[in-house]
């Protein structure tokens, strides 16, 4: 025992990253990073996985995996393997977790959980049953200075939350070809899956669960190029959407999510605002709050910036003095080893596949809401 905690009996723990995209790539760097901070257990980089081989080969060679394959199944078949890290198209998450589940291994699944709610629910049903741990890459409730927000709340600083505001905004869909992403039945939906996947975690996060959302969607790039044919093909997702939210707690929110936001490159915006103050992160800077707290001089109380540093939550793992400041593949890092630490000590994965579950039928209800015209009950 350590630490009242029972520790892995077991001295390695196998990767597997199934897809070696742009995500794979953070995901392949981040686990190096964590490597050396992991004590209990070594943490071996084992298998590679992508379809087309030049980027397994590459990341094989990047990040000292000790082979690489071009079918996930040979992965997730390999007695040797206990992690799978899935970072393919959301229309394959389902079909690689419910493999690697039955085959007995952890499974760490990108966002969002699945390409629909009826796909991500059996994904949950599917983890509990196996009980294996399961993670969702919700990376942005490790960034510190949401991470301080989120203690600011549970401490009761800005006493009852009232409302709160997020969005994600970006600009890449003024340029972008015909993708899956802009497709539904290989997505799921627009930007309100794409970027809102992230916002509406962080807003359940900071101020809990959503009862009832009404929103409006629209498409207003409604054809795109199909790289290296000359063909257009038809969008039939949404560009932009605009949410209004009413929480159990009885506060209310908005959230707006784009892709066609000329400056906005990675923009995540959270406001939220209590009884007794208010905080607000910006993705943009990533390692500050806007923080107000009330206190008994009037005159001279006002909004102030926190920088993050070793004082606030994380804030001991990079060695950084405060106003030094972290990236985002930090959140990433931290992630991958709260989730090791999890099966090193039997605990639960946090966020979970229930969080990513949570999250899709929110977005759900939000594509409902728009279709419809009305307002929808999540989980209706």
């Amino acid at each position: 025992m350590e630490n009242n905690r029972e520790v892995l009996r077991v001295k390695t723990i196998n990767i597997a990253v199934i897809g070696a995209g742009w995500i794979g790539d953070i995901h392949c760097e981040c686990y190096t990073r964590v490597i050396p901070m992991i004590r209990e257990a070594k943490i071996h980089l084992h298998t590679v996985a992508d379809i087309y081989e030049p980027n397994a080969v590459k990341a094989k060679n990047k990040y000292g995996f000790e082979r690489h394959v071009t079918d996930w199944r040979e992965a997730v078949l390999n007695p040797e393997i206990d992690l799978i890290d899935i970072c393919v198209d959301n229309k394959f998450h389902r079909e690689i977790a419910t493999e690697a589940f039955n085959n007995g291994k952890h499974v760490f699944c990108e966002k969002p959980l699945a390409s629909d709610l009826e796909e991500a629910e059996l994904m949950e049903k599917e983890a509990q049953e196996s009980g294996m741990i399961n993670v969702i890459d919700f990376n942005y409730r490790k960034v510190p200075a949401l991470a301080q927000i989120k203690q600011l709340i549970d401490a009761g600083a800005l006493g009852k939350i009232y409302h709160i505001k997020g969005m994600f905004l970006q600009d890449f869909g003024f340029t972008s070809p015909m993708t899956w992403r802009f497709k539904k039945e290989q997505s799921g939906g627009g930007s309100i899956i794409t970027m809102g996947a992230h916002v509406i975690d962080a807003v359940r996060f900071l101020a809990g669960e959503v009862e009832e959302v009404s929103a409006l969607g629209q498409t207003f790039i409604e054809e795109r190029e199909i790289p290296g044919t000359g063909k257009r093909d038809t969008c039939d997702v949404d560009d932009a959407m605009t949410v209004l939210l009413k929480f159990k707690s009885g506060a209310i929110g908005m959230l707006m999510t784009s892709w066609l936001s000329h400056g906005c490159k990675h923009h995540h915006e959270i406001e939220i605002y209590g009884e007794k103050g208010s905080a607000r992160f910006n993705s943009e800077r990533l390692n500050e709050i806007e923080l107000f707290l009330e206190d008994d001089n009037p005159a001279l109380n006002g909004k102030r910036t926190i920088l993050m540093g070793a004082g606030n939550p994380y804030g001991d793992m990079f060695n950084l003095k405060t106003g030094m400041g972290i990236g985002i593949k930090e959140s990433f890092t931290i992630q991958i080893r709260d989730m090791l630490s999890a099966i090193i000590h039997h605990e639960k994965g946090s966020p979970s596949f229930s969080d990513g579950v949570m999250t899709e039928r929110i977005s759900s209800a939000i594509i409902k809401a728009a279709d419809t015209h009305q307002w929808v009950k999540v989980g209706e």
